[in-house]
């Protein structure tokens, strides 16, 4: 009868012993845990840094083309500019050569510059629009490409921490 009784026990499992086992080296274990952690932080600072840096260049790309077409419009408002004096001085000749009077040209002069006080308002609330637009779409970009990265090296880490553990309960 003792024998079946002593039959019926079980002998306990490898995994109940094992929590006994790892007490023994917990702070082995926290301590390597720690190492691993600060290793992960450091790693991720180094990448964000340099991600940070290649952005920096990206975007120092990007505002010398915002410039270059920013100094395009310029230069159109310029030519426009020049256009619209020559086109009133041609009319001042031509009012003059028909004999018109002092406050007829006075008038057209009067016209032509605020045409062209117009002409500059306009030209220059469109660069300020484009200005204000490509410097929203850039940092738009820049957030959305920071984001994507810190999301990147996120899941690595979450990976190499999820190995690390693996590795630990092996």
């Amino acid at each position: 009868l003792f024998v079946v009784f002593f039959l019926m026990i079980r002998r306990p499992t490898r995994s109940t012993l094992f929590p006994y086992r790892r007490s023994s080296d917990l702070a082995k274990i926290e301590k390597e845990r720690l190492e691993f952690e600060e290793e992960q932080k450091r790693q991720m600072s180094v990448q964000l840094a340099e991600a940070e840096a290649k952005l920096a260049e990206e975007l120092e790309e990007e505002q010398k083309k915002n410039e270059k077409a920013i100094l395009t419009l310029n230069a159109r408002k310029e030519a426009m500019l020049k256009e619209k004096k020559a086109k009133a001085k041609q009319d001042m000749q031509k009012l003059a050569k028909q004999g018109a009077s002092k406050e007829e040209q006075e008038q057209l002069l009067k016209d032509h510059s605020q045409d062209l006080a117009k002409l500059v308002n306009k030209m220059d609330a469109d660069r300020l629009r484009m200005q204000s637009q490509l410097e929203e779409k850039l940092n738009k970009k820049r957030q959305q490409r920071k984001m994507s990265k810190v999301r990147e090296i996120e899941v690595q880490a979450e990976e190499k921490r999820e190995e690390f553990e693996e590795k630990l309960e092996a």
